[in-house]
C-alpha cells in the first residue's frame, strides 16, 4: 500500500483521485481500521460523517465553557487576518473544508504565557490549539501549565459530551 493511496477517514476529503477506487484504500482515523468510507460506523456513530453548521458549533463550545466554569465568548475567525494568537492561527488552518469562517473560543488558560484556543477541527471533531513558552524566573511554573492543560482535556471532553448528546 503506497502512501499516496491512503486517505484519511474525514469525510469530507474523501476523493477517489480520478483512479480506479480499488487502487486506493480508506483509513479510518478513529480505530485506525481500512474501511469503506459509507460504511465506517465509528466515524458515522459519532457524526464524522457530517460537518457541524457554524450555530451548532458555537452553541456548544459555549455549552461546554459553561460546564468547565469558563468564560463561554466565542471569537468569529472570518480570514487568517483576524487569527491574532498562534493558537488561533493554527485554529484557523483546520477549519471546514472550503469555508472561510469558524468559532472559536480563546483562552489563556491561568497562563501569562500559554494561549489554547478551542475550535472543531474541519467543522466535525473537538480540537485545542495552544501556543506559549516558559521562561526561567517568570510567572509561569510547570505546576500551572499543568493545570492548564487538564483544564483544556476537562473543556474538550464537554465539547465531545455536547456533540454526541446533539447527535
Amino acid at each position: 500500500m503506497d502512501a499516496k493511496d491512503v486517505i484519511s477517514c474525514r469525510h469530507a476529503k474523501f476523493t477517489n483521485g480520478g483512479g480506479d477506487s480499488a487502487t486506493h484504500y480508506f483509513i479510518c482515523e478513529m480505530n485506525g481500521k481500512v474501511t469503506d468510507p459509507a460504511k465506517c460506523s465509528t466515524c458515522r456513530a459519532l457524526g464524522r460523517d457530517k460537518t457541524l453548521t457554524d450555530a451548532d458549533q458555537e452553541k456548544i463550545i459555549q455549552n461546554a465553557c459553561r460546564r468547565a466554569g469558563l468564560y463561554g465568548h466565542v471569537k468569529w475567525l472570518q480570514t487568517h487576518r483576524d487569527a491574532h494568537t498562534w493558537a488561533e492561527k493554527i485554529a484557523y488552518m483546520y477549519r471546514k473544508p472550503g469555508y472561510r469562517i469558524m468559532p472559536t473560543k480563546g483562552s489563556v488558560m491561568y497562563c501569562e504565557t500559554l494561549d489554547m484556543c478551542f475550535f472543531f477541527m474541519y467543522g466535525k471533531t473537538p480540537a485545542m490549539a495552544y501556543a506559549g513558552y516558559m521562561a526561567a524566573g517568570g510567572s509561569d511554573n510547570a505546576e500551572k501549565l499543568a493545570t492548564a492543560f487538564k483544564k483544556g482535556e476537562e473543556l474538550l471532553r464537554f465539547m465531545k459530551e455536547e456533540l454526541e448528546a446533539k447527535a
